[in-house]
């Protein structure tokens, strides 16, 4: 996707898809079932939402076309139309909405919550912490690829933050992975 948070968002939606299924078949559904006919048809009812500046919202729709689910995107007035025509790529139905990346996650929420859809926010607030550690679980990857490529592991990290997940992504993984002992 050409995006820091490109594992995120997608990420987030396969594990909602997978629970959903899990749920509707009453039986466990592994990610090698993601393709299947029955798994399928369960994400193709389901239609995900956020609010972006692009980066995440690219990585949701993206997920979502991947299981075969819809997915609404809430862009505020300052997102550029090359994000917005970026995300559409997916099939993303495209909302733009008047004002700032706040308002965008508000209407998000009320417009998912009268819908019926299911949020994947990387932001999160009182009641809403689950999805968002999904989405930073996803992040985990990047941290997980990069110290598997180096010959030692890193002194110090830089990590663009955004709203903060993908930086408390990285900071958990490497103080999980390295411990203690190695410098952070």
């Amino acid at each position: 996707l050409g995006s820091f948070k490109a594992l995120g968002g997608a990420y987030a939606v396969i594990r909602l898809v997978l629970e959903e299924a899990q749920e509707r078949l009453g039986r466990a559904v592994e990610m090698d079932a993601l393709h299947t006919a029955e798994v399928r048809q369960v994400a193709k009812g389901m239609t995900f939402a956020c609010a972006t500046d692009g980066n995440h919202g690219r990585s949701v729709a993206q997920g979502a076309a991947l299981v075969g689910a819809r997915s609404a995107i809430f862009v505020h007035a300052g997102v550029s139309d090359e994000r917005v025509a970026a995300i559409a790529r997916f099939g993303a139905e495209m909302i733009r909405i008047a004002g700032s990346y706040d308002d965008s996650v508000r209407e998000a929420a009320r417009v998912a919550r009268d819908h019926g859809w299911t949020i994947v926010s990387d932001t999160s607030w009182p009641g809403y912490e689950r999805i968002p550690g999904l989405v930073m679980q996803g992040y985990t990857a990047i941290m997980r690829e990069a110290l598997r490529a180096m010959p030692a592991p890193p002194t110090n990290v830089f990590v663009q933050s955004g709203v903060g997940g993908i930086a408390a992504a990285v900071a958990g993984y490497l103080a999980l992975a390295l411990g203690d002992a190695r410098p952070v």
